[in-house]
């Protein structure tokens, strides 16, 4: 049986929370980082050494170039809209970091957008399979809290326990 080609991405959007995790990409089999870009070019160069991408970019245009098979978008919000929609246009898969983008007219276009290109559209929530939102589920769903009418929550992650509380 032979090894389908990797999956060539390009990491857009390198700096921020995407630092905690843009090294998960390199590990991750049959997919190859070929590409991170940044508005900030030594962000984008130290995300391709965490990576083991060939190259880096200030340029969002360089991720929709020939050879490139999806994108992972960790950008600002506002340009979340911008960015899935061109790289979908250009016939790229897109995974894009939450919140999908600031107005359901931006989602709604975002949506659109994938339907004609046909290409994989995935949402990425960097906490979802966190233990301890587990834990709370479990908790109201079995009653331990009681009814709830409202809830607020913010966890922060202590530094050096790698995301674990």
């Amino acid at each position: 049986m032979t090894t389908p080609a990797p999956l060539k991405v390009a990491l857009v959007g390198c700096g921020g929370v995407a630092r905690r995790y843009r090294k998960t990409y390199a590990h991750l089999p049959n997919v190859q980082v070929d590409l991170t870009v940044d508005v900030d070019e030594g962000e984008a160069r130290l995300a391709a050494q965490d990576v083991g991408a060939a190259r880096s970019s200030t340029h969002f245009a360089d991720a929709l170039a020939a050879g490139i098979h999806a994108v992972v978008l960790t950008t600002p919000n506002d340009l979340h809209s911008q960015q899935a929609i061109a790289a979908l246009d250009a016939g790229k898969h897109v995974l894009l970091q939450k919140p999908m983008a600031p107005t359901v007219q931006e989602c709604d276009a975002i949506l659109d957008a994938q339907r004609r290109s046909g290409k994989t559209l995935g949402i990425y929530m960097n906490l979802l399979d966190h233990p301890l939102f587990h834990d709370l589920r479990r908790m109201v769903r079995e009653g331990y809290l009681g009814k709830i009418a409202l809830y607020s929550a913010v966890l922060r992650i202590a530094a050096g326990c790698n995301g674990r509380v």
